[in-house]
């Protein structure tokens, strides 16, 4: 084989192990994306919602209860009772550069179901981190558009998602107990 025949086949290979590469770290992300979505679903928010309740706003009215919030043992207020966890829940949402939206408009038809959000729901195209369905009380809510059409699971609005569980972490398990 000629030097030149060589220079062509290290061409070639070089050309070919480089969109190997590129489709092998292209995987990677993907693979990295639905590990993070497994570990900050819409359930496992919930989840640390409830647990948050019990420590530190320890709200017990109706929307809590509705909204899975409350442990088997708490009592439920009467209705019309004031909600304590909304904005205690909300002030931390800020704290992390979140937005909510509420309602679902003409233009917001369900999009697809997401790996964030469970099997049977669907996501919205809402432009916010949180999208309330109906009424803005935190019993019927889903991740919005700025969370589920992230690519990356260093994407920007994404991390905002993480710090939020880290707040979390801390409200429930104090300095010492957060990762």
């Amino acid at each position: 084989m000629s030097d030149r025949s060589l220079d062509k086949l290290a061409l070639v290979s070089k050309i070919m192990l480089d969109e190997r590469v590129v489709a092998l770290r292209q995987e990677n992300e993907r693979l990295r994306l639905h590990l993070f979505w497994k570990d900050h679903s819409v359930s496992e928010l919930k989840e640390m919602m409830m647990h948050a309740n019990r420590t530190e706003p320890k709200c017990h009215c109706l929307a809590c209860g509705v909204g899975g919030r409350l442990y088997p043992e708490s009592r439920l207020l009467p209705p019309g009772s004031t909600c304590t966890f909304k904005p205690w829940f909300e002030n931390i949402v800020a704290e992390c550069g979140m937005t909510c939206v509420t309602g679902v408009g003409k233009e917001m038809e369900p999009v697809e179901t997401h790996m964030s959000c469970g099997v049977r729901n669907w996501v919205y195209d809402a432009d916010a981190h949180f999208h309330h369905l109906s009424r803005d009380d935190w019993m019927s809510w889903q991740y919005g558009a700025k969370l589920w059409k992230a690519e990356s699971a260093n994407d920007p609005e994404v991390l905002k998602l993480k710090r939020l569980f880290k707040a979390l972490e801390v409200e429930i398990f104090g300095p010492s107990g957060a990762t």
